[in-house]
């Protein structure tokens, strides 16, 4: 009819695998990102692509240089997980090794040493990692809270995310004085530091390669399994997956 106002244009779609998002996803915001970030696996519906996405969020050593800069986990509370771990895993890892000498002559001596050194120390630490990386995230959830109850919640959440971490580095920080520094120098003395360093790296590559199939293949939290079934999901529901966000998530915005 005469008179009337022209129609609006289509509004634009989210291509996958797309940095942009259009009024289809407007209301996602920064928050939305934040929450998808920390457990959100799909992103453009490619496998490997997602994969490789999650991993730069996720892997506890990669992470700390890759990691998107939304993520809820930050990269300095990655790097002082870094560190504590790292200097947990020094005193056991030593002494595992000077009690080593006598499995020297047993066939498969070195084979036994390794699943030794990845069942007492790489499998705890990897236990102490995923703790402080749960903590780490659980005030970001109650982060933008309106209510009384949910700003009282974030303040107690973030004071024992603040208290673990706090501890942990002071715990790692005794340990070394007690025990890394006399290691460190009797191993100077004796058979070398390299001798202790071996082993120590060992346990540490362990954790970081183990970390690949663990969280790869692991029943209903592993990335294959969320995968499959949000992918799913959104087949159902005709929903297009976002796109991996740019840096700034100003796309978000």
């Amino acid at each position: 009819a005469s008179g009337s106002a022209p129609s609006a244009p289509p509004p634009p779609q989210v291509v996958a695998g797309s940095l942009s998002v259009g009024p289809s996803t407007s209301g996602l915001s920064i928050k939305k990102l934040r929450s998808h970030l920390r457990g959100h696996v799909v992103w453009t519906g490619d496998l490997l692509r997602d994969y490789a996405f999650y991993v730069q969020n996720r892997h506890p050593l990669f992470g700390i240089c890759l990691a998107h800069p939304l993520h809820p986990w930050s990269k300095r509370e990655r790097l002082a997980m870094m560190i504590v771990v790292s200097t947990l895993t020094l005193f056991p890892t030593a002494s595992l090794h000077m009690h080593g000498d006598a499995y020297e002559d047993i066939v498969g001596a070195k084979a036994f040493l390794s699943l030794r050194l990845f069942f007492f120390v790489t499998l705890p630490v990897m236990f102490v990692e995923k703790s402080l990386h749960f903590i780490a995230e659980r005030d970001d959830l109650l982060k933008d809270s309106r209510s009384v109850g949910g700003r009282a919640m974030y303040r107690c959440a973030r004071a024992t995310k603040r208290a673990c971490f706090g501890t942990a580095v002071v715990c790692a920080a005794l340990v070394f004085l007690a025990c890394g520094i006399p290691v460190i120098l009797w191993y100077a003395k004796g058979p070398g530091v390299d001798a202790l360093f071996a082993p120590y790296c060992a346990s540490r590559l362990q954790s970081w390669v183990v970390w690949f199939p663990s969280k790869f293949f692991m029943p209903c939290s592993g990335f294959l399994w969320k995968w499959i079934r949000d992918t799913r999901r959104m087949k159902r529901t005709s929903e297009v997956p976002p796109g991996i966000p740019g840096p700034t998530g100003e796309e978000w915005a």
